[in-house]
């Protein structure tokens, strides 16, 4: 997230085409797991849910309901991490993930602030086997002997260990 402004919260509806899917146990409740990043999660929520009909994901944070507590303005930051499976059955290739829906909720104001959206895509090698996917809560996501990935924002990328900042003109 870059924002010039102190942030409240911020919600996303997220069109995978439906190869994400949350791990079990929580997958019948259709919740993925979430960590907040911006550290800023006091007595609010961090939501985010699967919509099996559509595919979509929701993503919904509010820092808190009470106090004084906001995601401070910054530049290229990480404010969430979503814990999610691939659906068995998903052919290797790249898909595309867009994000339709937008919004950040201005701290001092309440108003809605429009950002700007930045969609994406992800790159699966070879067809997803199984039929369950359970994920270790306590798993560290950036060992890096647990993945192989290549994120790619606009004109740069970036690798696990390493470091990017993309600036929009």
């Amino acid at each position: 997230m870059s924002n010039s402004t102190r942030v409240a919260g911020y919600s996303a509806t997220i069109d995978a085409g439906g190869i994400l899917s949350p791990p079990a146990p929580r997958h019948s409740e259709q919740l993925f797991p979430v960590v907040d990043l911006s550290g800023t999660l006091a007595a609010g929520f961090a939501l985010v849910a699967y919509e099996p009909e559509t595919g979509k994901v929701r993503v919904g944070f509010l820092s808190t309901f009470i106090g004084e507590i906001a995601i401070p303005q910054g530049d290229t930051r990480l404010v969430l991490e979503i814990r999610v499976c691939l659906e068995p059955g998903t052919p290797a290739g790249v898909h595309p993930i867009t994000i339709e829906e937008g919004e950040l909720a201005d701290y001092d104001t309440a108003r809605r602030i429009p950002p700007q959206l930045v969609s994406g895509s992800i790159t699966v090698l070879e067809t997803v086997e199984g039929s369950e996917c359970v994920l270790d809560e306590d798993l560290d996501p950036q060992r890096p002997d647990l993945m192989d990935v290549e994120f790619k924002l606009a004109d740069a990328a970036g690798s696990p260990g390493g470091e990017v900042t993309v600036r929009s003109a």
